[in-house]
């Protein structure tokens, strides 16, 4: 079967396992590891790609991965140039109003570094994301 010529599976944005689109992607890894689990002579080598993922360890765990063996993240120390990161509390309980607060404060932060000449670089999570900060 042409499933037993794979030999790496690479999963890029494995952080949507958590977005509205994570239950298709958590079936299609799922799916994977069951033919790969039942057919494959040789195993199949699955490397998960994230910028953000907090949850590691969750989703090697899922991915069925040796934690002492195979699981490999880098943080930040691995960065030859050091991010400035900062932390901002916000404790408004109303979701609309706590995303539009999320979204003044952003902007903020990134005028203050852009009005300083300073280079700026913004994560977002969905292609409407990126459009509304663009238009910001």
């Amino acid at each position: 079967a042409f499933t037993q010529l794979v030999k790496l599976v690479i999963i890029d944005e494995i952080h949507l396992l958590h977005d509205e689109r994570g239950p298709v992607l958590e079936s299609l890894v799922a799916r994977i590891l069951r033919q790969v689990e039942t057919t494959a002579d040789e195993p199949v080598r699955l490397i998960g790609l994230s910028a953000t993922l907090p949850n590691y360890t969750d989703v090697a765990t899922f991915l069925r991965v040796k934690p002492d063996k195979g699981l490999f993240f880098f943080d930040h120390s691995y960065r030859p140039v050091p991010l400035q990161m900062q932390y901002v509390g916000i404790t408004e309980r109303n979701a609309f109003k706590r995303i539009q607060l999320q979204n003044e404060i952003c902007y903020e932060k990134a005028w203050l570094q852009y009005r300083n000449q300073n280079p700026i670089l913004i994560f977002v999570h969905s292609r409407t994301d990126t459009g509304k900060t663009a238009k910001a």
